[in-house]
């Protein structure tokens, strides 16, 4: 066994996932929480998946392109602005949050926002660090949509500022961008689903908990990354939510009260509750289903 292959096996940590299939039928499987290496990877394919979508509008161009191009050319400049604006909601949104973390006059609250989670679970409404942590939270909310507000409005006076083709230069090229970043996610997600989805055998205790004697994690159960776009979608969606869950971030999780995951984490981890390491030192591929 190669050394990558016995530092990636450190990693093999996830959970139980009951599934249903198209035609009803119940199975479990176990979702594992990526490894950097597989992460780096997935990312490694969405990157190369976006340049060659994008290379292929841009040198070849697509019947969809030329749609569009022709449906903007119909389209009003103040349309085109905010369709541009738009755009750009969630790079305002990423913006404005990693500013505010490293302001000095927001840093230590949000740190004790962030942390406080567990500590205060279980208090009342009116217990006195409550009402504090909900103040903080109503401004930090109020803080970002300002912000975000003044980042759009800066946005709006720079296209309103440009000459009319050139505005529709940039309207054409946001186009070809969300079709490399859609090419991204899509290439993205379909490998992190290939790499965390394997075969468990675990056995049912009645009570939603599970034994595992007689699993070994470090199957896969996708023979081939293709066979992610042969699954049905419903059988798919509810693999990808899995994902999510377990490999969520601990600072998104501590904001939306989801399930935490200590290998995506870049800060202090913790294992996720009623997750279960398999501390396989062997990985196989195994033959994959889609049923």
């Amino acid at each position: 066994m190669s050394r990558l292959a016995k530092l990636t096996d450190l990693f093999q940590e996830g959970e139980t996932v009951p599934l249903t299939t198209p035609s009803g039928q119940k199975m479990v499987v176990w979702i594992n929480k990526l490894s950097p290496f597989e992460m780096e990877q997935a990312n490694h394919e969405g990157r190369i998946a976006r340049a060659r979508t994008m290379l292929a509008i841009r040198e070849v161009g697509t019947p969809d392109y030329a749609l569009y191009q022709a449906s903007s050319l119909a389209s009003k400049p103040d349309a085109l602005i905010n369709d541009l604006i738009d755009a750009k909601a969630n790079e305002h949104l990423v913006q404005v949050i990693r500013d505010l973390h490293s302001d000095p006059d927001w840093k230590e609250r949000l740190e004790t926002l962030e942390w406080s989670a567990d500590q205060v679970e279980g208090k009342a409404n009116d217990d006195p660090e409550v009402v504090a942590l909900d103040k903080v939270m109503t401004e930090y909310q109020e803080e970002m949509e300002s912000r975000t507000d003044h980042l759009r409005n800066e946005l709006r006076m720079e296209l309103q500022a440009l000459p009319e083709d050139a505005l529709r230069e940039q309207y054409l090229a946001a186009y070809v961008e969300a079709q490399g970043l859609r090419s991204f996610t899509r290439e993205q997600q379909a490998t992190q689903v290939y790499y965390s989805l394997r075969q468990c055998e675990a056995t049912d205790q009645g009570d939603g908990t599970y034994t595992h004697e007689n699993c070994d994690h470090s199957k896969k159960w996708l023979t081939t990354r293709r066979e992610v776009d042969e699954m049905p979608m419903n059988l798919l969606q509810q693999v990808r939510e899995a994902y999510e869950a377990v490999n969520m971030p601990q600072d998104v999780a501590r904001f939306s009260g989801g399930p935490a995951s200590s290998s995506a984490s870049s800060g202090p981890s913790s294992k996720q509750e009623g997750s279960t390491a398999s501390g396989q030192t062997e990985t196989s591929d195994a033959q994959g289903g889609t049923s």
